[in-house]
């Protein structure tokens, strides 16, 4: 004997759907309600949709060199690393999801100075 019904729709849980088209509301234009698992269920799934030329690639970059103070900086603060005549590495990084041209401007980079922490 053939099975000649339609297919119906069910939650992950394998639980029968009774409408696929239809969300419970309250009044004919009123708000959804929260009480529709199912519809709840479907949002979800959706958000969680991974989408492969939606993902950004990050990008950075960075450059190393030496930081030496020139000037007295005693007035501002008393570590080491700032004292008149300390010299030190230093690494400044840049990353994100920016364009290209975004990577050159000075505010999106940051300095790690060794010896800070």
């Amino acid at each position: 004997m053939t099975d000649t019904s339609t297919p119906y729709t069910t939650t992950d849980a394998g639980i029968p759907v009774a409408s696929d088209e239809h969300s419970l509301t309250v009044g004919p234009n009123g708000p959804i309600l929260l009480q529709d698992h199912y519809l709840l269920e479907q949002m979800a799934n959706f958000n969680r949709e991974r989408i492969p030329e939606r993902q950004p690639h990050a990008k950075g970059g960075g450059a190393f060199g030496t930081f030496e103070v020139t000037h007295d900086l005693s007035a501002y603060t008393r570590a080491a690393v700032f004292q008149p005549g300390a010299s030190t590495d230093v690494i400044m990084s840049t990353a994100g999801t920016a364009p290209p041209a975004a990577c050159r401007r000075s505010r999106n980079w940051r300095p790690s100075i060794a010896g800070m922490w």
